[in-house]
Formats: C-alpha cells, structure tokens, sequence
C-alpha cells in the first residue's frame, strides 16, 4: 500500500520530545458476490487509515495504529459461519496506542487482542507486552476486565524453533516444535487438550504446500503458487472442506480476485489502496 505523508513535523512542545509523524492511508474495494448460494450482491467500500510514530531525545519510541474509518458494504470470504456481507456506517475503529524501548513494547487497545491459545475468543484482552532478547520471544495479553491473561514464549534451540503458550482461562497450554531443512519444514504439536499433530510444508521458488495431520485422524491439504502478477491458493480437509482463491496483480496499487468453496460462496472483485 503506498503511504501518504500526511504531516511531519518537529514538535516542540516539550524538552524531551523529538519528532513526530502521522501517515494516512486508503483502500477500496468493489465487487459481485454470492453468499451460501444466495441470490449475487454488489458490495463496495472505502477504508481510510491512519498511523502515527515518534521517538523522544531519550529514544522512547511511541505511537498508535489500526485507526480507520470505513464505509459502505464489504463481503467477507470463509468456509465457516464468519462469512457474508456487512454493512459500514462509516464509524471510527479502535486504535492502538502504543510506547517501546529496551524495555520491550507495551501497547493498549480495548477488546484488540486475541489469546494466544485459543484465539476463537476473539478481542478479549486490552492490553499486550512484548519482548524480544537474546534469541527469545516473549508476548503476554491481559483481559483487564476480569484478570484473564494469556502467554507465549518463542525460542531456538539448536535449530529447532519452539513456541509455548498458556490461557489462565481452563489453564490450557500447548507446545509446537518445527524444524526446516531447506525448503521443507516439519513441524510437531502437543496439546494435552486436544489431538496431537504433524506438519510438512514446502515452500520455494513461488510453490508452497503443506499437509497436516493428527491423532484424532484429521487432516489438512494446502497449495499454493504466485508466478507474476498471478496467484492461487487452495485448500481441503478431511470434512470435505475446500476453498479455491485467485489475484492478479494489475500494478498501481489494483487487483483483480475472486474465490469460491464448499459452503457455495462465490465472488468476484476489485481492491485499490492508496
């Protein structure tokens, strides 16, 4: 998305104040879809973003992102109950505003974050910290409302990447292992809660593809390729669960794509940013 400087200035307000920027920018889309094989709707809708990043003489580092105004009717693409057509009165979001330093990264945004277990509790938490140092990665969520708070921790072990993460809500964790070898990636699971499970994926050269299998003898098959200007990407699972999509890269910031799946959703459109 190409960025417009909407201003920069050096503010002055205070001795420990550097300088300051906001960007502004924009999005559209317009489109025919057809939702569960409903009768085809037009949809068509303008996005307008905003960010903003300083950094003080003492090189704290602040600023705010996701704060956007959107209008008109968009249409969204899912193989579950998430998709269909949504209406924008053109109502401002919720913004996140945010201060980091050696410290790590402390950032608020009410309702902004999902749990990094189960991440179906969508916009449940308020608050993030992240830290990155000598190799780990650390995150934490926290619902200030009732106390609930979420955890992840990421780290390399002789080439094997580890990630952990933890819910206060029912105490559930999980662990993934991955380890690549060239363009082949396989990665393993362990849930005490849910089945355990085995990833391959590939990716080189625009190709990608993955199977994923588990213990409870469910699986997943991903493909995907970009040439160009052109991509595709399709998926399937054992439920009979598919879903085809496409672009096509028109340069200037425009494209053309559409997709299509097993609930009977179908569309066709155009995106813009600006």
């Amino acid at each position: 998305m190409k960025k417009i400087l909407f201003a920069t200035t050096a503010l002055a307000l205070s001795a420990g104040m550097a300088a300051a920027e906001v960007k502004i920018t924009g999005a559209a889309n317009v489109g025919v879809a057809s939702n569960d094989g409903a009768a085809t709707e037009i949809y068509n809708n303008v996005t307008i973003s905003a960010s903003g990043s300083g950094t003080t003489d003492a090189g704290l580092e602040y600023g705010f992102s996701g704060w956007g105004l959107r209008g008109g009717k968009s249409y969204s693409f899912s193989t579950d109950a998430r998709d269909g057509f949504n209406a924008h009165p053109g109502t401002a979001s919720m913004p996140e505003v945010y201060v980091s330093g050696a410290f790590g990264k402390l950032a608020v945004k009410e309702n902004g974050y999902n749990f990094y277990y189960n991440d179906d509790r969508n916009d449940d938490a308020d608050v993030k910290y992240s830290l990155s140092a000598g190799g780990l990665t650390f995150g934490l969520v926290a619902d200030m409302g009732d106390g609930d708070f979420s955890m992840s921790a990421d780290a390399n072990l002789a080439g094997v990447a580890a990630n952990l993460v933890y819910d206060s809500v029912g105490g559930n964790s999980a662990v993934t292992l991955s380890y690549p070898i060239g363009a082949v990636t396989a990665s393993v699971g362990i849930d005490p809660n849910a089945a355990e499970s085995i990833k391959v994926a590939y990716s080189a050269d625009g190709v990608s593809a993955s199977f994923k299998y588990a213990t409870n003898e469910t699986w997943k098959v991903t493909a995907g390729m970009k040439s160009g200007a052109v991509a595709f990407d399709v998926e399937t699972t054992d439920a009979s669960v598919w879903v085809a999509s496409g672009s096509y890269d028109l340069g200037g910031g425009a494209s053309v794509k559409g997709g299509m799946n097993s609930r009977d959703d179908l569309y066709v459109g155009m995106s813009f940013s600006f």
